[in-house]
């Protein structure tokens, strides 16, 4: 997808400009500049940003070379780069880790909460997306420094 351009509008434009549309982010700061994340937000509201990430194979490894789709790549950090290239292949970026950038930007729990979570449900209408009796309950508990304190499927402890 192009990105934001001045002088030929695409995608993310029209995207950004239109209320109704759930704009979905790579909200890894490898992808997406963390500035055009926070310009993104303020556009469309924290209530129409679904983040996502990249994440591909290596994601969860050591740094270092790799395989994924047939391809050879190599992990620095949250990067996966196709192997002898600057072209990003992927991320390493977990769901935890957008949230925490999320965070990091300034944004609340809660709007950190509907960017990574109530936010996609909603917009694919699905009855979720939030902790209620008689819904599917899968949650991850924080602590206060945002390190994962517990996780929950279904409503049982893993």
């Amino acid at each position: 997808m192009t990105g934001v351009l001045n002088r030929n509008p695409g995608v993310a434009e029209a995207t950004l400009q239109r209320r109704e549309v759930y704009a979905e982010l790579i909200i890894d700061f490898v992808h997406v500049d963390p500035e055009t994340v926070k310009l993104s937000i303020n556009v469309k509201g924290t209530d129409r940003i679904v983040g996502i990430t990249d994440s591909i194979r290596p994601a969860g490894l050591k740094d270092g070379p790799s395989t994924s789709g047939g391809l050879e790549i190599v992990k620095k950090g949250l990067l996966i780069t196709i192997k002898g290239t600057e072209t990003i292949a992927g991320s390493a970026a977990t769901m935890h880790d957008v949230f925490k950038n999320i965070i990091s930007l300034g944004y609340s729990i809660n709007e950190a909460v509907a960017m990574t979570s109530y936010n996609a449900s909603k917009n694919l209408n699905i009855e979720g997306g939030r902790i209620e009796e008689g819904l599917s309950a899968d949650f991850v508990l924080l602590k206060d420094n945002l390190s994962i304190h517990s996780v929950y499927v279904n409503g049982e402890k893993k």
